[in-house]
């Protein structure tokens, strides 16, 4: 797949497929998350990946969101600053942790768009319960976790971002931001894979109205 449609047809989804993921697949995904830049080109990053129903459903329960049970699989995302300290000391270390952790992530849930998965971040959930039901280490940091896995929903449009809007020149000004300073410059390679995202996630429901029009009640 295209690294753009990768990025632009990205979706959080939390509902998910009663399908098994292949170890195969799984750990193409976890080399594309560890192919990320590490700082100082030291990995930090550590991966607990749970599978099994009961651990999903205790992480789901202290977590307070029941959809996670569903995802067939769990990416636990831990910090192990050992190496780090050693690097620069205790100065930036935990910043510099959770960034690498961050890209790896990141990394993890670009790749699952390759097998035409999908999957969610999740930053809510007791982390000294997470830590103690997967026997994770005092000394490690549980930074985030993935939910991943085949998608079972159908998509809306995205609302898009745009980086004109949100980019500044030189200094921290309104009347510099990019949109300001220079005239929106469209790059219809971008707009074509928007496009091509955007009408992939069109609902039968939509197919059936642009083929046929709204000649059924129930469609009205």
């Amino acid at each position: 797949m295209d690294l753009y449609e990768s990025i632009f047809g990205q979706r959080t989804t939390h509902k998910f497929k009663n399908k098994t993921i292949p170890y195969k697949k799984l750990f193409a995904i976890l080399e594309a998350g560890y192919a990320a830049h590490a700082i100082g080109k030291i990995p930090s990053t550590k991966i607990v990946i749970v599978e099994t129903e009961s651990l999903r459903n205790k992480i789901s329960s202290i977590s307070g969101q029941n959809w996670i049970s569903r995802a067939p699989i769990l990416l636990v995302i831990c910090a192990d600053r050992g190496n780090l300290n050693k690097l620069y000391g205790d100065k930036e270390v935990s910043r510099y942790a959770l960034q690498n952790s961050a890209t790896v992530s990141q990394n993890i849930l670009l790749a699952t768009r390759e097998f035409g998965m999908q999957g969610a971040w999740i930053s809510d959930f007791s982390e000294k319960r997470i830590a103690s039901i997967l026997a994770v280490p005092k000394k490690i940091k549980i930074h985030n976790i993935l939910a991943i896995g085949y998608p079972d929903q159908y998509f809306n449009k995205k609302v898009q971002t745009f980086a004109y809007e949100q980019t500044f020149f030189e200094e921290w000004k309104t009347e510099k931001r990019a949109d300001k300073t220079f005239p929106l410059i469209k790059n219809e390679y971008l707009v074509k894979v928007r496009k091509k995202i955007n009408k992939s996630l069109k609902t039968p429901r939509e197919k059936f109205i642009k083929k046929f029009g709204k000649t059924i009640k129930h469609f009205k």
